[in-house]
């Protein structure tokens, strides 16, 4: 297939711009379903559309009842054309009701929990839709006299200000409507009531054109290529706002993790490296020149800060600069104890623009950009708001520098633990920031810490709402080691008491 720059809906919409989404028209044929599922991925749309029905046995793809099921395509089928772009989302319009348990345990088998969302039959459970790790776009489907300006006129009066009260008590993010009932009117009306919509199943140039000019959320359109042509023309293409395809930086990370995955316990060539307890593995350099062959093909004129080999020699300047720990809790890892993630960070000019971090054991792949949000799995995350008292510190330990180190970072240890309600030791700089990112930690230190350690998980920790920053309160750079405090607004004042003055 055609390779396509793609980007992540996250990235689409805080960019200002509209989300497209490709209808597959599914009709109830294997080779028609197979061909329009591929068509949609190549347009290189943020999601696809698809009719999920089931037989009794197993989900499969269909707009309407057909009379023998086994001729539809089968929803796993999709999975697997659709898995390997980590940036293509899939919209399940439900037929049938009682169908999104299933469809996300089958979803989670592909690692694509994170990656769906529902309309149809599940408008009213918001509540089942979030415990399952997705979205829910409230449809008006039921459209009685949609045919006629009266009807339409009362929907307006009616149904859409119904929606909207029910969106914003129950936190879904928009209102999915058809096309058929779309004015100026309606679209300020949710607008001005902070919600916004999508809108299926636009196939017409002039009504593409009217919506992308009033800037709805979302067009779901069997015309997917001249939505997006249409997009770059009207709001600006996506590189015209700065983004960069990080569906592609996502994919290189997640491939490069997978060569952890590969690892055997008892042969992974470990060499000691300067200091005490510091140590990198073969899997280390093979993870790292990985990233660094398929980045530079993504932007051929970056340069690199690594951990392995050669870091001294690689200086942050002007430009792109990919700062990267391909593995960051390497002693966890030799030790099989699953608390290891690979890091990368982009810089531009010597500031970030972009920040991952993939923990492949548990799956989540935690991003960030400059104004964006945070984001673990493609659902946004925030720092939490509790107090210190009943909150948790982590502390890392710089044992590679245990000679001058040990006795501050006891100290250190003492005043944490009598500030918070507990600490922990997670042994990976990356996922400790990360933790408390995503609000599961209140407040992480470490007395010395390299750029690669903490340059993806600051930009992911800043976004979350959270404070980076030294033992003094000075901002962090990436020009050597520094001592690093990522803790919440809550926390700062606490944890500054406890290690101002302390190195």
């Amino acid at each position: 297939m055609e390779q396509v720059k793609r980007y992540s809906p996250e990235q689409i919409r805080h960019a200002g711009l509209t989300t497209i989404t490709s209808h597959s028209a599914c009709e109830g044929t294997e080779p028609n379903s197979r061909e329009h599922i591929l068509a949609a991925i190549a347009t290189g749309s943020e999601y696809i559309e698809i009719d999920v029905r089931y037989d009794g046995e197993q989900l499969y793809l269909s707009h309407d009842e057909p009379e023998d099921p086994a001729h539809c395509v089968k929803f796993e089928t999709l999975l697997q054309l659709v898995s390997p772009y980590p940036t293509l989302f899939v919209n399940c319009d439900v037929k049938t009701d009682g169908l999104l348990e299933l469809v996300m345990a089958a979803a989670k088998r592909y690692g694509m929990g994170h990656r769906i969302l529902f309309t149809g039959q599940c408008n009213h459970r918001p509540n089942e839709c979030a415990a399952l790790g997705a979205d829910l776009w409230h449809s008006l489907w039921r459209l009685k006299n949609a045919d006629t300006v009266e009807g339409i006129k009362q929907l307006n009066e009616a149904q859409i200000r119904e929606a909207v009260k029910y969106c914003k008590e129950t936190g879904c993010p928009y209102i999915n409507l058809d096309k058929r009932i779309v004015t100026a009117e309606n679209l300020a009306f949710v607008k001005e009531n902070g919600l916004n919509y999508s809108v299926w199943t636009a196939d017409d140039e002039e009504l593409i054109r009217f919506l992308l000019e009033h800037r709805v959320a979302n067009i779901t359109t069997r015309k997917p290529a001249l939505a997006l042509k249409l997009r770059d023309e009207i709001q600006g293409s996506p590189a015209s706002h700065g983004l960069l395809p990080d569906g592609s930086i996502e994919k290189i990370i997640r491939d490069g993790a997978e060569i952890m995955l590969e690892a055997d316990g008892h042969r992974l060539h470990i060499k000691q490296k300067a200091g005490t307890a510091n140590f990198v593995t073969e899997y280390d350099v093979r993870v790292q020149h990985f990233l660094e062959e398929k980045l530079k093909e993504l932007i051929p004129e970056c340069a690199f800060l690594a951990e392995e080999e050669g870091e001294s020699d690689n200086p942050v300047g002007d430009g792109y600069t990919f700062v990267i720990d391909p593995i960051d809790g390497t002693t966890n890892f030799m030790l099989g104890r699953r608390a290891s993630c690979v890091s990368v960070a982009l810089l531009k000019n010597k500031r970030p623009v972009y920040g991952a971090i993939f923990d492949p054991y548990a799956n989540r792949y935690y991003a960030a950009r400059p104004g964006m949000g945070a984001y673990c799995n493609h659902r946004k995350i925030a720092v939490s708001d509790r107090e210190p008292a009943v909150g948790v510190a982590s502390l890392g330990t710089s044992p590679y520098n245990r000679d001058t180190m040990a006795r501050p970072v006891t100290e250190i240890m003492y005043g944490l633990l009598m500030n918070f309600g507990d600490i922990r030791r997670v042994g990976s700089a990356a996922l400790a920031i990360c933790a408390v990112a995503c609000g599961e930690s209140d407040s992480y230190c470490e007395p010395i810490l390299s750029p690669w350690d903490f340059a993806a998980g600051m930009l992911i920790l800043k976004e979350a709402g959270g404070v980076a920053c030294d033992f003094e309160g000075n901002e962090l750079g990436f020009d050597g080691p520094t001592s690093v405090l990522a803790t919440t607004p809550a926390s700062l004042e606490t944890v500054l008491g406890v290690v101002k003055g302390k190195i």
